[in-house]
């Protein structure tokens, strides 16, 4: 009886746990509401890329063109009309669909 007890304890404990994520998101890209997140220039080799994160973030030479480590980088981009919060992420959106994520970014 006390075993039964014990697991039923464990998996009540369980029910009540947080979803861990499989990977933490870049914290230039983290965000509560639509309203942190905003339109802002990663910059590539080719110029200016447009991506979804908060107003404060700041990208590196090295992420704005790994080209120039020995890397491809992508010229153009799909326009982005709004930015919205999705489980905790910055994302870009055209015609009401996602068309950019951090995901693309590798972070």
């Amino acid at each position: 009886m006390k075993s039964l007890l014990s697991l039923l304890l464990f998996f009540a404990a369980l029910s009540h746990a947080m979803a861990v994520p499989a990977r933490q998101a870049d914290a230039r890209y983290v965000c509560t509401t639509d309203s942190d997140c905003v339109v802002v220039n990663h910059g590539n080799c080719c110029g200016a890329t447009e991506v979804c994160a908060l107003a404060s973030a700041t990208f590196t030479r090295s992420e704005i063109c790994p080209a120039g480590n020995g890397e491809v980088s992508v010229c153009g981009f799909e326009s982005i009309e709004a930015c919205a919060c999705r489980q905790g992420v910055c994302y870009g959106m055209h015609g009401g669909e996602v068309s950019s994520s951090p995901k693309e970014w590798a972070v």
